[in-house]
């Protein structure tokens, strides 16, 4: 889904159960907490941002496994808001390399666009320095039209501050339009984040959420794996899937908008489109 600077080939063994496992469900969205970089670092004798490097490149890794899986879309917690209150230097240099992964990203557009790969950002944008704001535009911007694969990159994000957001749009315009209906459909489209998923996996042994994606998970199956995120494996992951198509999943049947309801949400595009372009300036 992503290139690869060094692309990483499965095992036989990993490409038969891969092929075993797709005979079953996929599920069309699946998310990821990538915990575990700082003590993958600490267990190296490496500093912090050593973990953060080898992060990126799993993460590259494992959306390779989810293009071989046919999962159309994938979410990643790539930076919690509340991340702004570690050390300085940790901040800066998580800042730095989110902006050189967003200008190499940039650099290669004509692969994303072969793959037909749409990256969005996720969360309060506006909190990131400019320098790393501009290429995160930019690059959603750019690949907004690619249409097989969509990869939501959650960065200065909490799920409250989602929530709030979308609550305080939600009462303008209750306020402010005529026939507005606020059922929980449009509370759930009104997210940064609409569309919610089916699987949610989270590193390093942890069990709980840290604020990620919080609405969106109530039917989501969610796996606990004790790797830390550089070392999770493919195996790990497939078992997870194994987990999932176990489970008793069903999807929602969804009442249609209501003409006014779906303009409302033409306008939240429309002003999402006018604030990354506001960024680009």
């Amino acid at each position: 889904m992503l290139p690869q600077e060094k692309e990483i080939k499965p095992s036989w063994i990993g490409r038969v159960l891969t092929w075993i496992l797709r005979a079953g469900e996929i599920p069309h969205h699946v998310a990821f907490i990538m915990d575990g970089n700082r003590r993958f670092a600490r267990r190296t004798g490496d500093a912090p941002i050593h973990g953060h490097k080898q992060g990126f490149s799993k993460l590259a890794e494992v959306l390779s496994w989810c293009e071989m899986l046919s999962i159309p879309e994938v979410t990643v917690y790539a930076f919690s808001a509340d991340n702004f209150k570690r050390p300085q230097a940790e901040v800066d240099g998580l800042m730095t390399l989110a902006r050189e992964k967003f200008l190499q990203l940039l650099s290669e557009q004509a692969k994303l666009k072969e793959k037909g790969v749409r990256i969005r950002m996720i969360g309060e944008i506006d909190l990131l320095p400019a320098d790393v704001r501009q290429p995160a535009a930019e690059l959603e911007q750019k690949t907004r039209n690619n249409n097989s694969y969509t990869l939501n990159i959650c960065i200065a994000y909490t799920s409250r501050l989602e929530c709030v957001n979308a609550a305080k749009k939600l009462l303008h315009a209750f306020e402010t339009s005529k026939g507005l209906a606020i059922d929980e459909q449009l509370v759930s489209k009104s997210m940064y984040l609409s569309s919610p998923p089916q699987l949610l996996i989270r590193t390093s042994g942890e069990a709980r959420l840290s604020d990620f994606l919080l609405f969106q998970c109530q039917k989501a199956q969610i796996c606990f794996v004790a790797p830390f995120w550089p070392d999770f494996s493919l195996y790990d992951f497939l078992g997870c899937l194994l987990k999932y198509q176990k489970a008793d999943t069903h999807s929602v049947y969804e009442e249609p908008l209501s003409s006014i309801q779906e303009s409302y949400l033409r306008k939240l595009q429309e002003s999402r489109a006018k604030q990354l372009s506001s960024y680009l300036k």
